[in-house]
């Protein structure tokens, strides 16, 4: 629809619309491993890691919070990935993530900063 593209093209998505998110397959290597990898810490720093050379789509910013325990690591997560995040599509589904209405709030302000760039 109409309004779905004036959404789309503000912010990030207009900034970013020439770069691509990781590729499927090399992504789904990602997710395993990240998946494979013991305690959230750890998870966290191999998100920061692959953030340095790759951007992510929404959905696989959505996809990889959910192998977080906790929100407050679900947190630290999005203040990583955010600034590397191409589109808006899933930001609904990542805040449905959360268990508490405040962590959920502090989410959207995260990501909120990116449609506002």
């Amino acid at each position: 629809s109409v309004g779905e593209e004036r959404v789309e093209l503000r912010g990030r998505d207009r900034e970013l619309r020439d770069v691509k998110a990781m590729r499927s397959a090399d992504f789904k290597k990602f997710y395993k491993y990240v998946k494979e990898t013991s305690f959230d810490k750890n998870r966290l720093q191999l998100v920061e890691i692959a953030a340095f050379g790759s951007y992510f789509s929404s959905e696989q910013c959505y996809k990889l919070l959910s192998l977080f325990s906790f929100d407050d690591n679900k947190l630290a997560a999005i203040k990583i990935m955010e600034p590397r995040m191409i589109d808006s599509r899933y930001y609904e589904k990542i805040l449905k993530q959360f268990s508490f209405s405040s962590n959920r709030e502090k989410a959207a302000a995260i990501l909120l900063r990116g449609v506002r760039r």
